[in-house]
């Protein structure tokens, strides 16, 4: 995830509020017959146990097992995971909430509560997993366009060349015509707009000028007017702000 991502920029802000979000949410959710009192307690007291056994997951079994085609083996550290966690939410459900504050006595382990107690922490775990993994997903589909926008057909001298993005130093318009400055001296000339040019190329071009379009990873030195690439300066217009 990218910092721009995160509530203020800030991703352990953001982890705390969901946390708190979360806490308080699933006190109410669980609250019986008004005992808010007793609600809160308990949740403040098994929150620890649901963000160390989701975190495990997500930072730990997942990006080890998980996504290096671990299945079989994630699965099952999963389980004794979510079991053990489980079995911990249980033993501290039985001594503060039932023993403690609604002063019941009913037994520790029965398979019953063992049950319920493994669905409440699975459901917490399961919904930040699929969260984990649809990031993961995303951040795979975001590899595989830039992988697919590594080449691009560029038209000039009647001719269709098939062009490597990394190659092209910077592209200047001239009205309805882009001149790509290549590597190696080479410069091909074609019929269209800085504009189409722009929205063919990745995210590592972006204008400097309104009549440039520049590679930031070839950029050897820029100041607020002007930016250095392939031994050219270029300017650097107000209008745009160069983000290197």
């Amino acid at each position: 995830m990218k910092k721009d991502k995160y509530i203020f920029g800030s991703r352990i802000l953001t982890h705390i509020l969901f946390w708190v979000v979360y806490y308080v949410l699933f006190s109410l959710i669980w609250a019986k017959e008004n005992q808010y009192y007793e609600s809160f307690g308990l949740e403040f007291f098994l929150l620890p146990i649901r963000i160390s056994a989701s975190y495990f997951v997500m930072y730990y079994l997942m990006p080890r097992l998980l996504f290096k085609g671990k299945e079989v083996e994630f699965i099952f550290k999963y389980l004794i995971t979510i079991v053990v966690s489980g079995l911990l939410q249980r033993i501290f459900t039985h001594f503060y909430y039932e023993a403690l504050m609604l002063k019941t006595t009913t037994e520790l382990f029965t398979v019953q509560s063992i049950v319920k107690s493994i669905i409440r922490i699975n459901s917490t775990v399961l919904l930040l997993s699929a969260l984990k993994v649809f990031k993961h997903w995303k951040s795979d589909r975001e590899i595989f366009r830039k992988q697919e926008q590594r080449h691009i057909y560029i038209r000039a001298n009647n001719r269709n060349y098939r062009i490597v993005t990394a190659d092209i130093l910077y592209a200047e318009g001239l009205g309805n015509h882009v001149i790509f400055y290549m590597k190696k001296e080479k410069k091909l000339i074609s019929y269209m707009s800085l504009k189409q040019a722009e929205e063919q190329l990745p995210e590592n071009f972006t204008r400097s000028h309104k009549s440039f379009l520049i590679n930031k990873d070839e950029v050897e030195s820029y100041n607020s007017e002007t930016v250095e690439i392939g031994g050219r300066i270029l300017p650097i217009s107000r209008s745009f702000q160069l983000d290197l």
